[in-house]
């Protein structure tokens, strides 16, 4: 799961930000380190990136194992999220059904920008083109 977080985090660094104009969507889906995995990107008019939505889920070995994570999420959840590297700026959940563990992280851009994780002129040099390349050039099929 870590290795999957670096790569939408290693992503978002190279792509742009505004909040002007109206949401265009991609979806990208593989499986990456084992998990479903299901990125959306909402771009601008302009083909700059505005948010960053990582869904994946993966099975337990047990619905005993699956509220474990569940209960390791709650109680301590600030070190779940600096464990897998979300930041500020960013928002994470998890939810569990059954042996299914599903976790969200949200990323916004321009937070991003403001909190410094992303510099202002990094994100301005990746094209929507190039964002969707990326992905899928980590086996994810992007629509």
């Amino acid at each position: 799961m870590k290795k999957m977080i670096g790569i939408v985090l290693a992503g978002l660094l190279l792509v742009g930000c505004s909040s002007q104009g109206s949401k265009n969507r991609t979806t990208c889906s593989g499986l990456v380190d084992g998990l479903d995995t299901e990125v959306t990107l909402n771009f601008d008019d302009n083909d700059q990136l505005l948010s960053m939505k990582v869904i994946g889920s993966m099975e337990a070995d047990s619905e005993e194992q699956a509220e474990q994570l569940e209960s390791m999420f709650s109680s301590d959840e600030d070190a779940l999220k600096d464990m897998i590297g979300v930041s500020e700026g960013m928002s994470m959940d998890l939810k569990v059904k059954g042996k299914t563990v599903t976790f969200t992280i949200n990323a916004d851009v321009e937070q991003l920008v403001d909190v410094g994780l992303i510099g202002a002129d990094d994100a301005s040099e990746m094209t929507k083109d190039e964002l969707i390349s990326y992905f899928e050039d980590q086996d994810m099929t992007c629509k």
